[in-house]
């Protein structure tokens, strides 16, 4: 049997049926014989043409679900950028006093929107995590240096002496 354009449309109306489709449903709809509609549906594998068209369908709107959270995500993302442009530009005009709070408040909600760690507990587990005796040593060692440098700029900004003798990073 050749499919027909009057099959066509069969199968188009029987899958507009949705999920409680019925071949008596839509032989009733469509004036055929449940006998002919069922010899349709069986040479013309509606079946199979049903569950392939649920697949491709289900695929769509996963890309557009996949899209559209994207889509908020990156808006998100530019609004965030815009409040941390916004305040620091209004700390550079003497608009606002500086605080560092706020600006960690704009950073730590980025890096939420952006499924990265916004906490310091999350980043300290996630860093600590597996590591030996030796290497947490070594990376306290590296944490203790780098505030020894933070310290050192501190007081080169804050007292005008130039670079403490004593400090490990001089830059």
């Amino acid at each position: 049997m050749k499919e027909t354009t009057k099959h066509q449309r069969a199968f188009e109306a029987y899958y507009g049926l949705g999920p409680d489709r019925s071949l008596p449903a839509l032989a009733a709809e469509f004036g055929a014989s449940v006998a002919a509609v069922k010899k349709w549906s069986g040479a013309f594998s509606w079946q199979r043409r049903v569950a392939e068209r649920d697949q491709a369908v289900g695929g769509l709107v996963r890309e557009r679900a996949t899209k559209a959270e994207v889509d908020r995500r990156s808006q998100n993302r530019r609004i965030i950028e815009a409040g941390i442009i916004s305040v620091a530009r209004a700390i550079a005009d003497g608009r606002v006093s500086p605080s560092l709070s706020d600006l960690d408040r704009l950073v730590r909600l980025q890096c939420f929107v952006e499924g990265e760690a916004d906490s310091r507990q999350e980043i300290v587990q996630r860093d600590l995590a597996g590591k030996s005796l030796p290497e947490l040593r070594a990376m306290l060692d590296h944490e203790v240096r780098g505030l020894g440098a933070i310290d050192a700029r501190y007081h080169v900004l804050t007292s005008g002496d130039g670079p403490r003798q004593d400090s490990p990073d001089q830059t």
